[in-house]
């Protein structure tokens, strides 16, 4: 069991690592990227503009990747 559990944080591992493509996230609202960010262990400020959110998430999700 502990080999399929760790498989399975694997398989999550690696569907997270993606983002969408920028003209993807400019599609998104507001709320959908504060989720998505959550998903990626990112939080965000709905208080910024959507610009700056996906900059941050950009930035959060490189900085994660390391």
């Amino acid at each position: 069991t502990q080999q399929a559990q760790t498989e399975g944080t694997e398989f999550v591992k690696a569907e997270l690592k993606k983002l969408p493509t920028p003209g993807q996230l400019k599609k998104k609202t507001k709320a959908q990227l504060v989720e998505m960010g959550l998903e990626f262990g990112i939080e965000l400020d709905k208080k910024k503009n959507k610009d700056t959110m996906i900059a941050d998430l950009k930035k959060g999700h490189k900085a994660k990747q390391k």
